[in-house]
């Protein structure tokens, strides 16, 4: 068994594409309410606008 790190909590957090972030395409920023800032890769500009609206959804 391999330790697993609790969920991220979407509660009041922020989302958008980071589009000042060129090491990877299709990348956006997740900002959480404790002020921890992560950023993901999505494998199409499709799939970023939708994971996006999906935590926007759910913020």
């Amino acid at each position: 068994d391999s330790p697993c790190s609790p969920p991220l909590s979407v509660v009041d957090a922020r989302c958008e594409a980071a589009a000042d972030y060129w090491k990877k395409e299709h990348t956006f920023r997740l900002w959480l309410s404790d002020e921890a800032e992560y950023l993901f890769s999505a494998p199409s500009s499709k799939l970023m606008d939708e994971w996006i609206q999906k935590i926007r959804n759910n913020a």
